[in-house]
């Protein structure tokens, strides 16, 4: 957390860590508990508010509704049969790629992940 703090890291990172750690909230809560363990000494001084960067993490992830649970893939096998594709081995890397560009914010509902899906993926 203290390093998206500290870049002001972009919707897509933080994101992307939804989908790496789960929940973003029970991070949070590990990482304040780990802070509330460490102690600022003169040797180790603390640089920042205490708990800044954990209260911007929470703010943005709520913002991008990735607290409480990591983002799901919005385009699925199914939308791509209902557009005529037949499943194939390709289907996995076809939605790789769609996930990763809704991860990126190119759309946030089913049309615009057809959309895409046409635009980039035919």
């Amino acid at each position: 957390p203290f390093s998206l703090w500290q870049g002001k890291s972009c919707p897509a990172a933080i994101r992307r860590l939804a989908v790496r750690v789960g929940r973003i909230d029970r991070l949070i809560r590990v990482c304040q508990a780990d802070s509330n363990g460490s102690i600022c000494s003169p040797t180790n001084a603390c640089q920042h508010e205490k708990g800044i960067e954990l209260k911007w993490l929470a703010a943005e992830a709520e913002k991008l509704r990735v607290a409480d649970a990591a983002p799901k893939p919005i385009l699925m096998g199914r939308h791509l049969i209902e557009l005529g594709y037949k499943p194939s081995s390709q289907f996995k890397k076809l939605l790789n790629t769609c996930f990763e560009a809704q991860l990126d914010g190119a759309f946030t509902d089913l049309d615009g992940a057809i959309a895409y899906f046409k635009e980039n993926c035919q």
